[in-house]
């Protein structure tokens, strides 16, 4: 049994919390069989096509399977991913440097690695074909162009892992590539290092200064989210459609974080 924490994300026993379990191609190593001849009560040959069993020693867990014609199958049952909103691990350098005693220098850098976000935001620009990504509509390209997560092309429409050239056309980009079927795809590494502040000081103080009863005047200048790295296609990976909530890893149109300048002056009596 399973409990779904919003989006695809779920807790299980056995699973990752939050880990999320979607719609996808039909897959190699979830125990997938499937009627090949559209017949109610039979499969191929008079059974249900088992392809883990069909494709013994070929296939690694999450490769997919393609027919003759190249495309891959959509499965009508939500896969375990094996992602998770979870980081691997997540880290902090800060540092703070005080130069020639009137000036200073400081920053702080966030790291995440290895935490995976469902995309939807892009899987509805797909739909309505507004991302460039699909201006490569009317051409031809093998399905393994739309591989993510390292899988391999098996079946009767590829050769050495990589199947063969099919039309991207509106149908692919609102069928086999929609968000509505293929949305493991969506699912993304949201691992980043981000520089979340940077700040310059200038601490003035004199006789003159004192004479009024002013030990020191403080200057700083800060700079918040100025610079991020992030294999993420989002807008930004530091965000979550419902804030804090068990629902976590999900981007639809996020808001992302703002960059930010600040000037403050701190009079010290």
């Amino acid at each position: 049994s399973w409990e779904n924490l919003g989006g695809s994300s779920y807790a299980a026993e056995g699973h990752a919390l939050g880990e999320f379990r979607t719609r996808s191609w039909i897959r190699f190593g979830y125990g997938i069989t499937y009627d090949m001849d559209g017949d109610a009560t039979t499969g191929e040959n008079g059974k249900e096509f088992d392809f883990d069993a069909e494709y013994a020693g070929q296939w690694n867990k999450g490769d997919v399977y393609v027919g003759a014609d190249g495309k891959p199958i959509l499965h009508g049952t939500d896969l375990w991913t094996g992602k998770s909103p979870n980081a691997d691990w997540m880290g902090s350098i800060r540092n703070d440097f005080t130069i020639f005693k009137d000036f200073s220098f400081g920053f702080f850098i966030d790291i995440v690695n290895d935490r995976w976000m469902e995309n939807r935001g892009k899987g509805q620009l797909y739909r309505y074909g507004t991302s460039a990504d699909t201006e490569v509509r009317g051409t031809e390209a093998p399905i393994n162009n739309w591989f993510r997560h390292g899988e391999k092309a098996i079946g009767p429409g590829a050769t050495n892992g990589v199947g063969i050239p099919i039309m991207q056309d509106q149908a692919f980009f609102t069928s086999i590539q929609s968000y509505g079927g293929n949305r493991f795809w969506y699912i993304e590494n949201a691992g980043y290092i981000k520089l979340r502040e940077v700040s310059f000081g200038y601490n003035l103080r004199n006789e003159f200064l004192n004479k009024y009863g002013v030990s020191d005047i403080d200057f700083r200048l800060t700079g918040r989210n100025l610079w991020m790295t992030t294999d993420y296609t989002g807008w930004d990976p530091d965000s979550n459609r419902s804030q804090a909530s068990n629902s976590r890893g999900v981007d639809y149109f996020n808001s992302p974080q703002i960059k930010a300048y600040n000037f403050t002056m701190r009079i010290n009596f």
